[in-house]
C-alpha cells in the first residue's frame, strides 16, 4: 500500500533517484546529476510546499512524486540565477537547452503559470497512484487560485499521453517525437 503526502527534507535524495530511475534519455540514464539538476533539484530546494510524494506506507519510502513550479516568472528567474548554473557545468548543451525551453514558459504562462513532473517507480505504476499524485497538486493549486499548470512528455511515450488525456489535459504543442505540451485549464 502506498499513501500520497506533502514532501519532507528527507524526501530529497529519494526524489533525485526516482528521477534517475524513471529517466529514458541515454544521456540522463548514464549521468544521475544532470537529470536530477534539469528535472528534479529545482522543486525540492526552492518550491517544496509545491511537491507530493507517493510513499510507501510500511516504511515512509518514495516511490513517485509530482513537483511543480507554481508561477513560470519566478521558476524561470530562479532557475536561471541558481540551478542553471550548477546544469552548465554538468552539460553546456543541455544549460542552453533548458533555457530555449524558457520561450514555451513565457508563451503559455499567461494561461498555464505552473508546470509539473510526476515520476512513479513500476512497482507503484498502473494503480491509480497518478491520478491520486494529480489530484493532490490540482487541489493545491486551485487553493492557491492558479488558473492552468502544464507538463511537458516525451513524444512516443504512448501510456503518459493516454494518461494526461484521460485526466483532462489539452494538447498545447506536438513537437513529433521529441515531445508534447499539455495543460490543464484549473478554472472549470
Amino acid at each position: 500500500m502506498y499513501i500520497v503526502r506533502k514532501y519532507k527534507l528527507t524526501d530529497r535524495e529519494q526524489v533525485r533517484e526516482i528521477c534517475h530511475l524513471t529517466a529514458t534519455a541515454p544521456k540522463y540514464v548514464e549521468n544521475k546529476d544532470l537529470v536530477a539538476s534539469l528535472y528534479a533539484e529545482y522543486y525540492t530546494d526552492y518550491e517544496p510546499e509545491n511537491v507530493f510524494i507517493l510513499a510507501r506506507e510500511a516504511d515512509d519510502l518514495a516511490v513517485g512524486y509530482i513537483l511543480c513550479a507554481a508561477d513560470y516568472k519566478k521558476y524561470i528567474k530562479t532557475f536561471s540565477q541558481k540551478q542553471l548554473p550548477v546544469v552548465r557545468k554538468i552539460s553546456r548543451a543541455d544549460a542552453l537547452a533548458h533555457r530555449l525551453g524558457f520561450i514555451l514558459e513565457r508563451l503559455d504562462g499567461k494561461n498555464y503559470p505552473a508546470h509539473l513532473h510526476i515520476d512513479i517507480l513500476p512497482e507503484a505504476q498502473r494503480k491509480g497512484y497518478g491520478t491520486q499524485l494529480v489530484d493532490a497538486l490540482v487541489a493545491h493549486l486551485k487553493d492557491k487560485g492558479i488558473k492552468g499548470v502544464k507538463l511537458g512528455v516525451g513524444g512516443d511515450n504512448e501510456k503518459g499521453i493516454s494518461f494526461y488525456k484521460k485526466y483532462g489535459f489539452t494538447l498545447l504543442h506536438d513537437f513529433g517525437r521529441s515531445g508534447k505540451t499539455f495543460g490543464l485549464d484549473l478554472t472549470k
